[in-house]
């Protein structure tokens, strides 16, 4: 890809899809396993298959997985990565690391979507970083926050207005990522948490994160970093050029519909890659 751009394409369900996007040049695919609320989700069972055949470095999506049904899962399936969507647990990302040599560690960060009002002083919920950090906490050497100013009103980081909101995330967002760096993790992924139904999704809905803040943790991040949430061909440029990710990894963006890829948006995809300017 252009300039070194990584693609995933993820919400694979079948082998075809897979051949599909490597063949138009994605670097890897994504398989969502054992996740109840996600359309396009396979049991361990049913991933078997699309593991051992896939001509792609294949990342397996989880989400709340039990310690023993995720051992089962690295044992059976052999994942190049396993991408963790829950909230941010350097605990586990430790025993991971511990436990699994050969497997890489994706952490998802979610951050508001960004149609939501983040004027909201709720908007921390949904950016699923309910716990407020001490001063203390917040003096990260790596991921500094020494830029925003605790000042009432817009603060003001690398030159550009921030509302109160949107600094308060981008502190406690770019702690939890330094924690998940410290405790093993490879690569991050920002994606959107939204409701839908009353219930929250963590990454899989098509909506767009904040890409001021997504900019921000990347230049700031110590790792790779994927931009997620509502990426297609008709954004993918804009994307790149505003938030200069080190990948981008979508799913419905490239759909037909739940679970089946659409090959000619998965061409156009790639070309609006290859077009961008980095």
């Amino acid at each position: 890809m252009k300039d070194g751009l990584l693609v995933k394409l993820c919400g694979m369900t079948n082998i075809e899809d897979i051949q599909l996007a490597a063949r138009y040049g994605a670097d890897y695919a994504g398989v969502v396993t054992e996740v109840d609320f996600s359309p396009r989700s396979l049991t361990i069972e049913q991933a078997e298959t699309v593991f051992q055949l896939s001509p792609l470095p294949t990342v397996a999506l989880v989400y709340n997985i039990a310690w023993d049904r995720l051992v089962y899962l690295v044992q059976k399936l052999q994942p190049h990565a396993l991408q963790f969507l829950g909230p941010e647990n350097p605990q586990l990302l430790s025993r991971c690391r511990d436990k699994f040599h050969q497997t890489e560690l994706w952490q998802s960060i979610h951050l508001p979507a960004a149609e939501v009002n983040t004027s909201n002083t709720n908007i921390s919920k949904t950016a699923n970083i309910e716990a407020v950090q001490t001063p203390e906490q917040l003096n990260a050497d790596r991921l500094t926050s020494n830029n925003i100013s605790n000042n009432a009103g817009n603060s003001c980081y690398n030159g550009e207005l921030l509302s109160p909101e949107e600094a308060y995330i981008l502190k406690q967002v770019k702690q939890n990522m330094l924690e998940c760096y410290q405790a093993g993790a490879n690569v991050f992924l920002l994606d959107a948490a939204t409701k839908i139904n009353g219930k929250t999704r963590f990454g899989g809905t098509g909506k767009t994160v904040n890409w001021k803040l997504a900019r921000k943790l990347i230049d700031a991040s110590p790792l790779p970093v994927f931009l997620a949430g509502g990426i297609n061909p008709a954004n993918i440029a804009e994307a790149i050029n505003k938030v200069h990710p080190s990948g981008i990894d979508l799913c419905s963006g490239v759909e037909a519909l739940p679970g089946k890829k659409d090959p000619g948006k998965i061409k156009a995809l790639m070309e609006g890659v290859k077009k961008a300017v980095i």
